[in-house]
């Protein structure tokens, strides 16, 4: 640390090219598995796990069991796949922003929430969104995540069907983060 040079810090650069399927990477789990086994310490904090990996106070655990795990809350992110609780955009009739969520729901986070995110920006059930899918599978950069990532691998994803494929994606986020 700058102002206290007997405070070691070990930071790590997470590449994000691909952050929506960041919520659990072996190699963050095995870089903070290397480093706990080398200083074994008493306690261990966490600020956020986001663009990390879910798993990591699992791996404090296993590796240093007489460790305190502590995770400080500083928004809803284990509940909440935005970590808000909040609607995002014009929520109401009048154009008012940001409506407070009741609970999660994967296919209404989609919906709600994950619009955005869309590549083609239809909802699945607009008449336009299959010739906007044709348009989004043409040669060129995909939308779809990575083979090798761990949602391509456990999620069903429907690549014409973007509300499907975000429902998909905060499913596992949420499931990764209950485990």
């Amino acid at each position: 640390d700058a102002l206290e040079p007997r405070l070691p810090l070990h930071l790590i650069n997470v590449a994000r090219e691909a952050p929506y399927t960041r919520f659990v990477s072996d190699p963050i789990d095995h870089a903070f598995e290397v480093l706990l086994r080398r200083l074994r310490p008493n306690i261990v904090h966490f600020g956020h796990l986001n663009h990390l990996s879910v798993r990591l106070p699992a791996v404090a655990k296993a590796v240093v069991p007489q460790a305190k795990v502590l995770y400080t809350l500083h928004d809803f992110w284990l509940l909440c796949p935005r970590g808000q609780f909040l609607i995002v955009g014009p929520t109401a009739p009048d154009g008012t922003p940001w409506r407070q969520c009741d609970a999660q729901d994967d296919r209404k986070c989609a919906v709600e929430c994950y619009v955005g995110r869309f590549a083609t920006g239809l909802p699945s059930s607009s008449p336009e969104a299959p010739l906007a899918c044709a348009l989004t599978n043409l040669p060129g950069p995909s939308h779809a995540p990575p083979p090798h990532s761990e949602l391509a691998m456990n999620a069903t994803v429907r690549p014409c069907d973007e509300v499907a494929y975000w429902a998909d994606w905060i499913g596992a986020r949420m499931a990764a983060v209950r485990e």
